[in-house]
């Protein structure tokens, strides 16, 4: 479907006929069982959303457009260095890239030495990476490999997936000799729906800007992207049968300065996923898992960036003393947590007493606003009565 071929604004901005987190997907999408063409798995594979063949080319033709607007054109090429599980978006990426540049491959993000080899072999122009995956590789350059990073031949950066300060990008631009690009891509089906330029703007421009609405955070409504003040972004999935009436709430959000239509850059998330590493990670998945259990009344998940990467510990609370030093609880934990995402959780047992009983997020970045999108809205947004 071409851009001329979509539907109006008019008519996609009507208020959507239903609400959803991405925690109620599983119910709204129907028994992974039941489905058919590409499955589109979350990390956790608690939720599985369909996409048929023309969904697919609808997905492909959607980021291959906010590619090209981003400035990747058929000269470009394109390595990228985004993981390809999950929502997929390094596979959705890859797809696109054969579309508009010149030439795309696709590593995946771990082995910063690869992804050394890889540039030296496929010689790109342009990285796809996360930021902090940049700031790393980067550091690995001078400190390890001794390479200079200028050296590499790369013209362009193009980075996604986390929530990064605004000086990283001016220090990535600088240390690297490249223009960089900054992708938004939806949580679900890992489509790249908008681009900025984050040295010069604060705000997104959206490839399809129906696809895309702001929601206030404390009630099931579209807000006027035009009034200043916190906004949840919302998929609006309109190429899925499935969901294109729906309002899917992605957790991202951002402060709308107000004056504008266009959405400004995420920096911060809200509800039950929490983002490490460029990954989304299910704290209700996460509860069910450790659950299971035997002597777990409570656990915190600390998350902190004091390096060039996020790191997250977590710290199990148990009901018994005794359990605290035994080796086989602590083997179950770390099962437990690698069974649900590929991001090195470090974990910590403690005994009664020593935290509280269920689940708590404490997110040293600043990131998270919290579970409850009602109670973040009070603490947080300007206006809302507490």
């Amino acid at each position: 479907m071409t851009v001329e071929d979509a539907p109006s604004p008019v008519v996609t901005r009507a208020a959507p006929a239903r609400w959803l987190t991405r925690s109620d997907l599983a119910a709204a999408v129907g028994p992974p069982r039941a489905a058919e063409g590409w499955l589109v798995a979350s990390p956790e594979a608690d939720v599985v959303v369909p996409v048929d063949p023309a969904e697919l080319a609808d997905l492909s033709d959607i980021t291959a457009e906010t590619l090209a607007s981003a400035g990747i054109d058929g000269s470009a090429r394109l390595l990228i260095a985004i993981n390809n599980d999950g929502a997929g978006v390094g596979s959705v990426l890859a797809r696109a890239g054969i579309q508009t540049a010149a030439a795309t491959c696709s590593v995946g993000p771990r082995g910063r030495m690869r992804i050394l080899r890889a540039i030296e072999s496929v010689q790109p122009d342009t990285l796809v990476i996360t930021p902090t995956g940049a700031a790393d590789l980067l550091a690995r350059l001078l400190m390890e490999f001794l390479v200079d990073p200028a050296e590499l031949g790369l013209k362009r950066l193009v980075l996604l997936g986390e929530i990064a300060a605004p000086a990283a990008y001016h220090h990535l631009a600088s240390e690297y000799g490249v223009d960089v690009v900054e992708l938004w891509c939806d949580p679900l089906y890992g489509a790249a729906l908008g681009y900025r330029h984050p040295l010069t703007e604060p705000t997104f421009t959206l490839t399809r800007p129906w696809l895309v609405g702001l929601a206030a955070l404390d009630r099931d409504e579209l807000r006027d992207p035009l009034e200043s003040g916190w906004a949840e972004w919302v998929l609006r999935a309109e190429w899925s049968s499935g969901l294109r009436d729906a309002a899917v709430r992605t957790g991202v959000v951002s402060p709308q300065p107000g004056g504008t239509e266009q959405p400004a850059a995420p920096v911060a998330t809200v509800g039950d996923h929490v983002l490490v590493r460029g990954r989304w990670l299910s704290l209700p998945v996460l509860d069910r898992a450790l659950r299971r259990i035997d002597g777990i009344v409570g656990w915190t998940l600390e998350i902190r960036r004091d390096g060039t990467l996020d790191a997250a510990h977590l710290r199990v609370r148990l009901n018994r003393e005794s359990l605290v030093g035994n080796g086989m609880w602590a083997s179950r934990v770390r099962d437990a947590v690698r069974s649900i995402t590929p991001v090195e959780i470090g974990t910590e047992l403690v005994g009664p007493g020593d935290g509280a009983d269920g689940p708590q997020v404490v997110d040293h970045r600043g990131h998270h606003l919290g579970r409850d999108r009602a109670a973040a809205a009070r603490t947080t947004c300007p206006g809302l009565e507490p």
